[in-house]
């Protein structure tokens, strides 16, 4: 615990910086003009008034001894003027949960910036919008700085809501079907209990034929398949304008879209009995399919069939599960690139 009682970890003022998305330099210089720390032969000393701010000495086996922080001291006023500062598009992304990259494929959606050789630059709608210019100082690529208030947008802020509504679809059905196996399995446990304490009352029968019990694995027919569908009252429709029959579907068609990934739904195999797969990239002839939770077992069937006819083919394609879904950004930059196709 530090002098002011603050409970927790303490962390260097360079992290401290990192989580402002500031240069260190800037920090220091925040602390020593604020009378927080000064510069004593070569080495950082705490004031007073740092160690009443929290401030506190850390002796680390890596970096020997350095001035830590709690974390709460980002809440202090005097850096009130740096969170009000604009910031970069992966402070902001990484705020909601979304890559840099796909961030700047929104706000150029938007129509608030635009692409320029390898970096961004605004438009005449960014700038009202409170939009900054800046470059890198080394290779001097454009990037655009924005401030908090954008994410009071109503316009981006619908955009946003528009994307997270099937990732908490998807993230729902993970949960059902996390519990659905949870009590399934306390059921059979329940149900093994019962079956033993009857055996001890009624006792085994030598001699008698046992047959062994089989898994019964049943995928249905396709009219019993579409009497338990239920129906969707509001269709699904992707940002390109896709309508669409499952939120899993939602989500990765607006990937594809933001990132320039030029795609197809439904589209049909030259295999006529098998249907359509998921989507189809037509950059590499590359099938794609996502498993749907609310697949019913026709349509399981059908997409383990095409599955095989891929393998078959020799015809590129990949499945996403739910989880990956989830990560999109992390999981189909890679798996594209294998297959011939930059997103970034």
């Amino acid at each position: 615990m530090n002098p002011q009682g603050h409970q927790g970890p303490l962390i260097s003022t360079s992290a401290l910086a990192k989580q402002l998305d500031l240069p260190a330099r800037r920090v220091f210089e925040l602390l020593v003009d604020k009378g927080w720390i000064e510069r004593i032969d070569k080495h950082w000393k705490l004031t007073g008034k740092g160690q009443f701010e929290g401030g506190d000495y850390v002796n680390s086996k890596k970096y020997g001894e350095f001035i830590g922080w709690p974390e709460s001291v980002l809440e202090h006023g005097i850096f009130t003027e740096l969170f009000d500062r604009p910031l970069r598009t992966r402070v902001i992304g990484r705020d909601l949960d979304i890559s840099a990259h796909r961030f700047n494929a929104l706000l150029a959606e938007l129509g608030w910036q635009q692409r320029h050789h390898r970096g961004w630059i605004l438009t005449a709608a960014g700038r009202d919008r409170g939009g900054k210019e800046s470059e890198d100082e080394e290779s001097g690529v454009p990037y655009t700085l924005w401030p908090r208030t954008i994410l009071e947008d109503a316009e981006l802020a619908a955009v946003l809501d528009a994307l997270q509504q099937p990732l908490q679809a998807i993230a729902r059905s993970q949960q059902s079907f996390r519990e659905a196996g949870h009590h399934a399995a306390n059921a059979k446990n329940a149900a093994a209990d019962d079956g033993n304490d009857a055996k001890i009352d009624a006792g085994d029968t030598e001699g008698e034929d046992k047959q062994p019990e089989l898994l019964q694995l049943d995928f249905g027919s396709q009219e019993q398949d579409e009497q338990q569908q239920p129906q969707n009252a509001t269709p699904l429709v992707a940002m390109d304008g896709h309508r669409l029959d499952h939120p899993e579907d939602a989500a990765l068609d607006n990937w594809f879209y933001l990132m320039g990934v030029a795609h197809a739904y439904h589209r049909n195999l030259a295999e006529a009995t098998l249907g359509c797969c998921d989507f189809y990239l037509p950059a590499a002839h590359l099938h794609v399919e996502c498993w749907h939770a609310a697949d019913t077992g026709a349509a399981l069937k059908a997409k383990m069939a095409r599955l095989a006819y891929y393998k078959s083919e020799s015809l590129p394609y990949f499945e996403l599960s739910a989880d990956q879904l989830l990560q999109l950004d992390s999981v189909l930059p890679k798996t594209l690139l294998k297959h011939g196709i930059t997103v970034f």
